[in-house]
């Protein structure tokens, strides 16, 4: 894989760091494509809203089955309605929205909220449909946006990807879910650094790391299915996310490939590894449903669960 020389100059080597792969996913839509991870001295990734304009589209797999009439009306029912209800629209095309969709289905779920997700590039809505939905929550035309609504009123809104610490924060905030209301979607997931992934490697104990990027829709799916195993296992999930990474820890990680026992062809993103006594035991890169099976046959040869 391409590394630094010492040649480029300061700007160049801020932006280009190494080149990481993300596995063809037909499922999720996603190409093969070399990405370039950015990363300037003390900078702060912030994931804004996609905006768009004159959006036709929609698509809602958590929609009301028992109420008739088009997804305009039933998202009128629930704006509408004497009670709470998180309402989300999105697109389908949208990166963003598609990491978004998992982590707020998983949320409203596991709180038991009235919960509304309009996809409204596959649900096929016109112009004047969009728009309309749009219009009801006060918003231009971004996607994702989130709203709790309630009696024809936006009580608190907020665009853009969020993770999900972050959605219950607003939900709290709007007065939908109790103070003091934790987040239990994720609870075998730890949030690591790269000197943290340092120290599990060198370990003697095995430790599963997933490592992740921004978009990269197949990240959040494969960290959810993680996290469910490990709360059945009762083990730990290790969270390493490039851009918590700097130029240098990039570099080194890229640079120790061979040593720790791994194969830069196969650096596809998400990759999920085994580690231990310095080397990479196991690991697999990329993720869609198809390859639960072969991460789970990873997990169990390697004894991690059973």
């Amino acid at each position: 894989m391409p590394r630094e020389t010492k040649g480029k100059t300061k700007e160049k080597k801020e932006v280009e760091v190494v080149e990481l792969k993300e596995k063809k996913n037909k499922k999720t839509g996603l190409s093969d494509f070399a990405r370039g991870i950015i990363i300037g001295t003390g900078a702060t990734i912030l994931v804004s809203a996609v905006v768009i304009l004159l959006i036709l589209g929609g698509t809602d797999r958590n929609r009301d089955k028992s109420k008739t009439g088009s997804i305009v009306e039933t998202f009128e029912k629930y704006f509408n309605a004497d009670e709470y209800a998180l309402v989300v629209i999105a697109q389908e095309s949208c990166q963003f929205c598609a990491m978004y969709r998992p982590l707020v289905e998983a949320l409203a779920e596991d709180l038991g909220i009235k919960f509304l997700y309009v996809d409204i590039q596959a649900e096929g809505l016109s112009q004047l449909e969009s728009n309309k939905l749009f219009g009801m929550i006060q918003e231009q035309g971004s996607v994702p946006v989130s709203a709790v609504v309630r009696n024809g009123e936006v009580i608190r809104k907020w665009g853009g990807f969020a993770e999900g610490e972050a959605i219950l924060e607003h939900l709290i905030a709007s007065g939908m879910v109790a103070s003091g209301t934790k987040y239990n979607v994720e609870t075998n997931i730890d949030k690591i650094n790269y000197a943290k992934f340092r120290e599990l490697l060198a370990g003697p104990t095995m430790s599963v790391v997933i490592i992740e990027t921004i978009p990269c829709p197949p990240c959040t799916e494969a960290r959810l299915f993680l996290n469910g195993i490990g709360k059945t296992n009762n083990i730990k999930i290790n969270q390493l996310h490039v851009q918590r990474m700097t130029e240098e820890d990039i570099e080194h990680f890229v640079g120790s490939f061979e040593s720790i026992g791994m194969d830069p062809e196969e650096t596809y993103l998400p990759l999920v590894m085994l580690v231990r006594n310095g080397r990479v035991v196991a690991y697999h890169g990329g993720y869609s449903k198809s390859e639960q099976g072969p991460i789970t046959t990873m997990l169990k040869e390697n004894n991690i669960i059973k």
